[in-house]
């Protein structure tokens, strides 16, 4: 009976499995995977924001279906040198590329971590694959740390580094809150709204938006300290 179960519960993977290998075939041995990633890279104009984001969209693409190694590999010999020529930091680069060929196996439509999950748990395999993607949208900012902030790779000085993880990591605490819908306390709309601004804030590198991201988290903290403390007492 197990062996049966697990036999229907690996059909939706195995017919996903078939179709990102069916992708990443054609783009691995026609070369398409490298004239498409220099095309879009072209297509920036140079914008390494706008690179970026074609970047991570190439990697999520490239890794669907493949373990984490194969899927770096692939990424990084298609993406990286483009990365490099528009001066980011090549562990940057790298790092940005490992990421995200990473989080492909969590990114609908193959996402084959949750779909593995859902399989398990006897779920829906797409509301399982957004909530993950949800849940760990965390991980999709943070590699613009990287390339922005170098300082999340330890370039810099040991000042520079300190401040960039504790702001990234607070941050990230704030998104999570936003995201859930709880930081102290429950979250009301308005307050998940100031701390998913004041996440942004505190991920983005640079001294005055970490005072602003700062400033509006303090604010948060206060008004649900406030608010935990009078649902405790009544």
């Amino acid at each position: 009976k197990t062996l049966a179960q697990g036999a229907r519960g690996s059909i939706e993977i195995a017919a996903t499995c078939a179709a990102a290998g069916i992708i990443v075939g054609v783009l691995t041995q026609t070369g398409l995977g490298m004239k498409l990633a220099m095309i879009i890279i072209s297509y920036s104009g140079g914008n390494l924001l706008i690179a970026l984001i074609f970047t991570m969209l190439i990697a999520v693409i490239l890794g669907m279906g493949m373990p984490t190694t194969a899927a770096y590999a692939i990424s990084a010999s298609v993406l990286a040198p483009a990365l490099i020529q528009l001066q980011v930091a090549p562990i940057a680069a790298h790092l940005f590329i490992f990421y995200f060929a990473c989080l492909s196996a969590l990114t609908p439509p193959v996402a084959l971590a949750s779909f593995a999950a859902a399989a398990i748990a006897n779920a829906k395999a797409w509301d399982v694959g957004w909530q993950g993607m949800r849940f760990a949208i965390a991980g999709f900012l943070i590699p613009y740390m990287f390339v922005f902030g170098p300082a999340m790779v330890l370039i810099g000085s040991p000042t520079e580094i300190a401040l960039a993880v504790a702001t990234g990591m607070i941050g990230s605490m704030a998104l999570a809150g936003a995201i859930q819908g709880y930081f102290l306390w429950h979250a009301s709309a308005i307050e998940r709204g100031v701390l998913l601004i004041a996440a942004l804030a505190l991920i983005k590198p640079g001294w005055f938006t970490d005072l602003v991201g700062v400033g509006l988290l303090g604010i948060i903290l206060s008004i649900q300290l406030i608010r935990k403390k009078k649902a405790v007492s009544a």
